[in-house]
């Protein structure tokens, strides 16, 4: 995306719904890795997944979460004045 000037809605929009895709996937990698390492008799797995450790692997797919719905608002907003500006033309 840096080094391209222009890039169609489309691509946006794909770029954003992949982002919360893979912050989906993310999280429930996530919590696939606790119920393992819940069953694991493993001290340190369990507190990895126990502790605040935890809430920090979270951080991540949240983050791409977030960017993802502002890009997919950013988009819908975008459109939305567009249309308001074609019919403020077409009805004066």
């Amino acid at each position: 995306m840096i080094r391209k000037k222009a890039m169609s809605r489309k691509i946006v929009l794909i770029l954003g719904l992949t982002l919360i895709g893979i912050s989906g996937v993310s999280v429930f990698l996530l919590q696939r890795l606790k119920t393992i390492a819940n069953s694991s008799p493993s001290f340190l797995d369990h507190q990895i997944f126990s502790s605040e450790v935890s809430l920090a692997l979270y951080l991540l797919p949240a983050l791409f979460a977030g960017i993802g719905i502002n890009i997919i608002s950013h988009l819908l907003i975008t459109h939305l004045e567009q249309a308001e500006k074609q019919f403020d033309q077409e009805n004066p």
